[in-house]
């Protein structure tokens, strides 16, 4: 019943964040064997990777939605193909700051932010731009910027640089702040 490529990718984002935190939820305290442990962080790179990368295709609709109004080319299965093939391209076993194999997880998902903070900012302009916001006024034009910011910044994955910014154990606030955000994706 699902059409609208928007809501395809919505409900491939919400499956993998769940199969996500399960894996994690089930996973995190069995680290006994070592087989089982690399299984864990295998699927978690899998799922997340697939996570990040939906959110990029989640940026790609959106600029398209905003740039191509009367278009309704369906570009989904090429969206689809950039989240799980890429996530598979990409997945190997992850998070050892050791040897640097973090950066096989970091790499990516900043390069995804990035670039939706720059879908963000276009999104951002071209509504600024548009016919319907000029009649408003500047407080109801910030309204709708900060409303719009407030949407997209969980939805295009912009709220994980707290996550970036907590790898460490003195930056316990951003942990609190990227639990707090990442909560309303």
């Amino acid at each position: 019943y699902v059409k609208c490529d928007r809501a395809v990718l919505h409900v491939n984002l919400s499956v993998c964040l769940i199969l996500a935190y399960v894996v994690f939820l089930l996973g995190v305290h069995r680290t006994d064997s070592e087989v089982g442990c690399k299984v864990v962080a295998a699927l978690l790179h899998f799922l997340f990777l697939v996570v990040f990368f939906t959110m990029l295709c989640e940026g790609i609709e959106v600029f398209k939605s905003v740039t191509f109004v009367f278009t309704s080319d369906s570009i989904i299965r090429q969206l689809l193909l950039i989240s799980y093939g890429e996530s598979a391209f990409l997945w190997q076993c992850w998070l050892s700051v050791d040897d640097g194999l973090i950066w096989a997880f970091v790499a990516p998902a900043l390069l995804v932010i990035v670039i939706n903070l720059i879908i963000l900012i276009r999104v951002l302009r071209i509504m600024q731009h548009s016919n319907l916001m000029m009649v408003k006024t500047a407080q109801q034009r910030t309204k709708s910027v900060v409303r719009t910011i407030c949407v997209l910044s969980p939805l295009l994955g912009i709220t994980w640089v707290f996550g970036v910014l907590s790898v460490s154990k003195d930056t316990v606030v951003f942990q609190y702040l990227f639990a707090i955000f990442n909560s309303l994706q």
